[in-house]
């Protein structure tokens, strides 16, 4: 009788650090605090009122953008975006620089069972919310995006967003080169979110009023 009773207590201590193990696994979003993901990002806005001031009809900003997990709590995590270089091309693209520059303190707080938003594409999508197998397209206004998510990991894989303002075009793009964690890696391309893309076409929109007022 003792054995049966022994055995039994062994049997739920099992179970229920089985189970204790399958809930923790599920919980587990594949990434701990700490973790990062390095991007390569660029915007170019182009306009036919840049010609007579800069001598060229489209100006570039290239930035690397570390994006660390810096807290996991419950059913959300915190990233924050640190910028570590900018350059532009021409030089004197420095509106552009400026926006980007304004992204290096940014942090973002998502849901691990985070859904895909249109208004703002997120850079992480919870694998089971994803659909189309990971891939979206779609336009808000004067923008338009593409956005694909791996699948497996739910991070941003490839997006493109572009916006027309004012007679100025404006695209944002981001290369992911490399993250800490595995699933990860590899090199994937990725674009900046719509809401930071309609801030730099804002932006690119300024200076093509400023020159268009300047070569009347």
């Amino acid at each position: 009788m003792m054995k049966r009773v022994a055995l039994l207590a062994l049997s739920v201590a099992l179970a229920t650090a089985f189970l204790a193990a399958v809930a923790a696994h599920a919980a587990s979003p594949g990434f701990r605090e700490g973790d990062w993901l390095l991007y390569h990002m660029e915007v170019t806005a182009k306009s036919p009122a840049l010609a007579s001031q800069l001598g060229t009809d489209h100006v570039s900003a290239e930035a690397e953008v570390k994006v660390t997990i810096e807290r996991i709590s419950g059913d959300t995590f915190t990233v924050r975006y640190h910028v570590l270089s900018v350059k532009t091309e021409p030089q004197q693209a420095s509106q552009l620089a400026a926006n980007l520059r304004r992204l290096d303190g940014v942090t973002k707080q998502y849901r691990l069972d985070q859904g895909f938003d249109s208004k703002e594409i997120p850079l992480y999508v919870s694998p089971e919310k994803l659909s189309n197998g990971g891939r979206y397209a779609g336009s808000e206004g004067a923008v338009s995006y593409e956005a694909v998510y791996d699948t497996r990991t739910g991070w941003l894989r490839h997006s493109l967003v572009k916006a027309d303002v004012m007679g100025a075009t404006l695209q944002a793009e981001m290369k992911l080169v490399k993250t800490s964690f595995s699933g990860g890696t590899g090199t994937a391309t990725l674009v900046v979110t719509a809401a930071v893309a309609g801030a730099v076409a804002a932006a690119a929109a300024v200076i093509a009023l400023k020159l268009r007022k300047r070569a009347a």
